[in-house]
């Protein structure tokens, strides 16, 4: 399960990085430290949006997708041998009565 919410908390930081590279770091105002600097230009806002998309969109979901798959095979694995072992119970106890 610890692959699992690995996944699922780098997806999380991806959002997170995402929004701060698309909203804050990309626009022309005063919240943006880039600004300040004198290499800053539209167009390296319009890349780091850009980026900052990729990695809030794609790379999220990927992740998310990735760790809820992870979670659902420790989960069908151990619904099966919960199964397996309440099926092998009441065996046993049918076979004693």
């Amino acid at each position: 399960m610890r692959k699992a919410w690995t996944l699922i908390v780098l997806s999380a930081l991806c959002d997170l990085a995402g929004a701060i590279l698309s909203q804050i770091l990309a626009s022309n105002s005063l919240v943006n430290p880039l600004v300040h600097l004198g290499w800053w230009s539209p167009a390296l806002g319009g890349l780091v949006r850009n980026y900052g998309l990729v990695l809030g969109g794609t790379c999220r979901f990927g992740l998310l997708a990735g760790g809820l798959a992870r979670a659902f095979v420790v989960y069908w694995k151990a619904l099966s041998i919960g199964v397996f072992l309440i099926s092998l119970g009441d065996i046993c106890i049918w076979a004693t009565a």
